[in-house]
């Protein structure tokens, strides 16, 4: 990975953790409380006092890392709400995060320079991964602040215009174990597939019929987390299926359907509730929908998987 972000810090101790602990708090799976004691004070403001080499040219040059330390003051941000903090505690780095975003958009560029200010070796690994700089370690809530406000007439500023500029140069880009990038002899990674399908789905707000083409086989059988993010994104992506108009005939009232096949916690709807519960028990001997045997043969597997993935 990048050996910037692996020498110290960030990649030692990867700041974006705090946006999944906010979200694991949020899921209330933990109390906000006692998850931000045990964060601490790893994270720190401003950003260049968790690594004095983070300046506003270095995030210019390594937009992965600024993406990664707006997801953790976002998180750290949102958790000190969820805590009970006042506004004044956890005010620098609420003021931090704005100046990123409002650095990340201005320092947007479609090729980000690297070797400027720092030299890397053999001209630099990380150009080989040039797709994937920009949308690496992007939450969803930078991606609506990118698709709002890097809006511009000039294409080298414009994120969809890069967007669409990196689907060009990389037309492979979605297929699993391709060969477009070079470096250690390494095929294409993965990160550059999630990070330009996550782009896709969250800057772009591509419909579900454009990214279930992109969506290729994943590249690890079981537990491709990066590949299920991208499923995800697909199901809750609009789709293409006509609203019944008001007062349409359609509308009258009709029997309580069967059950779904799917569906785990017997609420009519198959969503991403019914796939935690599904992964919750996965490889497990146990039986029954509630424990995400959707299939009914006393084990939770993949067939019960795509038994979910048909009925969502």
């Amino acid at each position: 990975m990048d050996k910037q972000f692996a020498s110290s810090g960030p990649w030692g101790f990867p700041p974006n953790n705090i946006y999944a602990i906010w979200k694991y708090a949020q899921a209330g799976l933990g109390n906000p409380s006692t998850l931000l004691s045990a964060w601490g004070v790893r994270l720190k403001t401003p950003i260049t006092a968790n690594d004095a080499k983070y300046t506003d040219i270095y995030l210019q040059g390594f937009p992965l890392v600024h993406n990664a330390y707006i997801a953790a003051y976002k998180g750290y941000v949102e958790l000190a709400k969820m805590a009970g903090q006042s506004q004044s505690q956890y005010a620098s780095f609420e003021n931090e995060l704005n100046r990123l975003l409002i650095l990340r958009k201005n320092n947007l560029m479609t090729f980000p320079n690297p070797q400027s200010p720092i030299i890397c070796e053999n001209e630099c690994y990380y150009e080989s991964l040039i797709t994937y700089f920009n949308f690496a370690y992007m939450t969803p809530e930078l991606a609506d602040y990118l698709r709002i406000n890097a809006r511009s007439a000039n294409p080298d500023k414009d994120v969809l215009t890069i967007l669409q500029r990196y689907q060009e140069i990389a037309p492979y880009w979605m297929v699993a174990h391709n060969g477009e990038t070079q470096g250690e002899s390494a095929i294409q990674p993965y990160q550059q597939t999630h990070s330009l399908f996550q782009a896709l789905a969250l800057v772009k707000k591509a419909t579900r019929a454009e990214l279930i083409k992109y969506l290729d086989t994943p590249i690890v059988p079981v537990g491709d987390l990066y590949y299920i993010d991208n499923l995800v994104a697909v199901l809750e992506a609009s789709g293409t299926i006509p609203t019944v108009p008001a007062g349409s005939p359609t509308q009258s009232a009709t029997p309580t359907p069967p059950p779904i096949p799917g569906d785990g916690n017997g609420d009519g709807l198959i969503n991403g509730v019914d796939f935690v519960i599904w992964l919750t028990h996965f490889g497990q001997n146990v039986s029954g929908a509630v424990n995400g045997d959707y299939d009914a043969n006393g084990k939770v597997e993949i067939k019960d998987y795509i038994i979910w993935v048909a009925n969502y």
